[in-house]
């Protein structure tokens, strides 16, 4: 209870952190591995950054004492001995490291990621724990201004596409998705919301096309921060996306979720298992069960469709 939890994030989740009551602050580590941002394979590179970088000097004044490496690697072991921290908590089995912590978690690819950062704390014999899914803790005035975009007349029927994600492959085809859009709008009476980074303007065509009632879609790509992105999808009823970050979104708020993968992924359960909500369904190969294409625009809609009947 009298502990004081600092978070390291890169710049570009920090956002997300603003209002948890649970941190006494968060740090920006931009560091050069494990993220897709600012991800380097120069080991000079990495080097440079822990032993020479003003945001690591900015972190050896705080003097922790515990440390937590939630993914497990060689780089963030070697960051934790850097900052002389006593007792450093780390993974066994994903990517070196562990020789140097106190203590390790095994890495287990069929367990669920958050559910693993969680075990974690069970090394430090805390077994109260929270349910496996991220936390956001928006505003009022954030959750009025998302509902101010849909309007009360569209309760019961929001819908947020979300078509952008880190790499070509890992993604649905975005002529899927136009399709699939294509059919919402002419089969249902849903209303959509189109999200994303500036990177995704324009993904969607919409000039192609044709609604009676305008108000129903709306491309909000670039056009919205990290924190009104989250409020857009708290306030909307069901999401469809690549899986990227409106997947953990609509965990963090419980809302139903159809996750379409591209053809990087091999198996659909399992990343079900590693990634997935209780809400969410993730669709795309089970090679081993012989399936050897990404879902259909047809299965997509069909999914969809049980996913708006069974909420």
């Amino acid at each position: 209870p009298n502990a004081k939890i600092y978070v390291g994030v890169g710049y570009w989740h920090e956002d997300l952190l603003a209002n948890n009551p649970n941190i006494a602050k968060s740090l920006q580590v931009n560091a050069p591995w494990h993220n897709q941002f600012n991800g380097t394979s120069n080991i000079f590179s990495i080097l440079k950054y822990i032993f020479f970088s003003e945001e690591v000097k900015t972190l050896s004044k705080h003097n922790f004492n515990t440390a937590f490496d939630v993914v497990g690697s060689a780089w963030g072991s070697l960051l934790f001995l850097r900052l002389s921290i006593s007792q450093r908590i780390g993974v066994d089995g994903y990517d070196g490291g562990h020789s140097s912590n106190n203590l390790s978690l095994i890495f287990d690819p069929k367990k669920h990621i958050a559910q693993s950062a969680l075990d974690m704390g069970r090394l430090l014999q805390i077994e109260q724990s929270p349910e496996p899914r991220p936390q956001v803790f928006l505003t009022k005035k954030e959750i009025d201004e998302a509902e101010s975009n849909w309007g009360i007349s569209t309760k019961g029927n929001r819908l947020v596409l979300a078509p952008g994600g880190s790499f070509p492959e890992k993604c649905w085809v975005t002529e899927n998705f136009q399709e699939l859009l294509e059919l919402i709008l002419k089969q249902t009476n849903t209303h959509v919301r189109i999200i994303g980074g500036k990177e995704d303007e324009n993904k969607i065509y919409l000039e192609s096309i044709s609604l009676g009632d305008p108000s129903r879609l709306s491309d909000l790509s670039g056009k919205r921060n990290l924190r009104q992105t989250a409020a857009i999808i708290a306030t909307s009823d069901w999401v469809v996306c690549n899986t990227s970050l409106p997947m953990h979104l609509a965990g963090a708020f419980t809302k139903p979720c159809l996750t379409l993968l591209g053809s990087w992924y091999d198996s659909a359960m399992l990343h079900h298992k590693q990634w997935g909500y209780p809400e969410t369904i993730v669709s795309g190969k089970e090679i081993l069960e012989g399936k050897r294409n990404i879902t259909s625009v047809k299965d997509a809609f069909g999914l969809l469709e049980d996913l708006r009947e069974n909420q």
